[in-house]
């Protein structure tokens, strides 16, 4: 995602025909000149925060983020941890992710 000429987020995927990976950024408050240090930065990059103005708020940002995709997809979000049938899928899915790379 990008805001003029700065990045602020990116995706990466790996499909195979049984399986998908799929990881996503979004720069919130990063230290910027470590990122660039440690990788190789095609775009120039921001954070969100910086972006916002002075005024802008780590909380704020998340509650406003937290709003912004509960409606995107039509849920409720509810505080605390995970539950023990998210938790269960979780497992399953990393031994299958697991499995998955072992075969690769």
């Amino acid at each position: 995602m990008f805001v003029g000429s700065l990045k602020l987020s990116g995706m990466a995927m790996y499909l195979a025909r049984d399986a998908i990976m799929v990881h996503g950024t979004l720069l919130v408050s990063a230290n910027l000149s470590s990122l660039r240090e440690v990788l190789y930065c095609k775009y120039e990059v921001a954070n969100l925060l910086d972006l916002l103005g002075s005024g802008a708020e780590l909380g704020e940002l998340e509650a406003r983020l937290a709003s912004s995709l509960a409606r995107a997809f039509g849920v409720e979000l509810v505080e605390g941890g995970p539950r023990l049938i998210e938790l269960s899928l979780a497992s399953v899915l990393k031994g299958e992710v697991r499995a998955w790379a072992e075969r690769k």
